[in-house]
């Protein structure tokens, strides 16, 4: 468009040089023009370059140049797309070069082809608008089929992007309901595999309760054994006191107690270690809060006083570098 403006300008331009006379300088200007709207595929540059040849032909004439606007003429005369208007306007000119030249027999020509198309004007303007007619009706032909299949590819569309979000909908409901029952599994696995560690602490805590009770209750049945003999006996009395401080100091029992609690709780020790040096005693007062002991039942196993347990207590947990008002029992338990 912009093209087409500035050849407009360049033949406007053009013929008001030539009408001030000034036929070379409006000459430059019609071929500048011309060169801008040389196309042969737009029809309204097509009908510009056929005034602007008309324009060149007409100021070549009056350079007396004729050869050269005869040579212009003859090429425009010969498109089919010429209108009658402008081929009028070229016979014209043609009339005026022969009439110059003297040519009588071209000159007959040129006035027949005049009054042909002088006469037929009527015709050949319907011809032209049939013509235009027959296109107009072709695009609209061709509009409405593009339409028509624009429509069917615009429902097409419609109808594969519904499809495709129902797809998807489905593929994420069925991936969120896989996922949800695969959390839900899991779950429930730990949930079984925590109740079964549980079961199994329980069973390896009563028994270990059962057997180290039953050791002691062994050592208190020969002690009732002895105590039926003669009490009178100051070396009888004195064997049983030794047998029942054997019982509270025997090194023996805590070994064993120790295998079996090694057992119920594995890494205890060894976690319990990690933390701090610990002397024996440390540990197994540490051994029976683990096992929920209370401190009157450490005092009764361990055979020493209240105040005994509790200065133990004292001293494990500064040992453990427990902060003021820190439970004992809770920091053992979580171990």
């Amino acid at each position: 468009m912009l093209k087409r403006q500035y050849s407009l300008a360049n033949l406007y331009y053009g013929e008001y040089l030539k009408k001030q006379n000034d036929l070379n300088e409006s000459l430059v200007f019609f071929e500048q023009a011309k060169e801008l709207v040389n196309s042969p595929n737009d029809p309204d540059l097509i009908n510009d370059l056929d005034l602007i040849n008309i324009q060149i032909a007409e100021t070549l004439i009056l350079l007396d140049k004729e050869n050269q606007a005869k040579k212009l003429i003859l090429e425009s005369l010969e498109k089919q797309s010429l209108f009658s208007k402008e081929r009028l306007t070229f016979y014209a000119l043609l009339e005026q070069i022969y009439t110059k030249q003297n040519n009588y027999v071209e000159l007959v020509k040129v006035k027949d082809s005049i009054i042909f198309y002088n006469s037929q004007p009527l015709q050949r303007q319907v011809e032209q608008e049939f013509n235009v007619l027959e296109n107009l009706l072709l695009i609209s032909e061709k509009q409405n089929d593009l339409n028509i299949s624009r429509s069917r590819i615009s429902r097409i569309i419609e109808i594969s992007f519904f499809a495709l979000s129902v797809l998807i909908i489905i593929v994420l409901s069925l991936k969120f309901n896989f996922d949800l029952q695969k959390e839900k599994n899991t779950r429930l696995k730990l949930e079984k595999d925590k109740i079964n560690e549980e079961l199994k602490l329980n069973r390896r805590e009563l028994f270990s309760k059962v057997n180290f009770i039953s050791q002691r209750n062994d050592y208190l049945n020969n002690i009732r054994d002895k105590l039926d003999g003669d009490l009178n006996n100051f070396q009888n009395l004195k064997n049983i006191k030794r047998e029942i401080k054997n019982i509270t100091t025997s090194e023996k029992a805590y070994e064993e107690f120790d295998k079996m609690f090694s057992q119920v709780y594995p890494k205890f020790y060894k976690r319990l270690n990690k933390v701090a040096k610990l002397s024996q005693t440390d540990i197994r007062l540490a051994s029976y809060i683990k096992m929920n002991h209370t401190n009157n039942e450490i005092s009764r196993i361990s055979g020493i006083s209240m105040r005994s347990v509790e200065s133990q207590r004292y001293r494990l947990s500064k040992k453990l570098n427990l902060d003021k008002g820190q439970d004992l029992n809770n920091y053992i338990l979580e171990i």
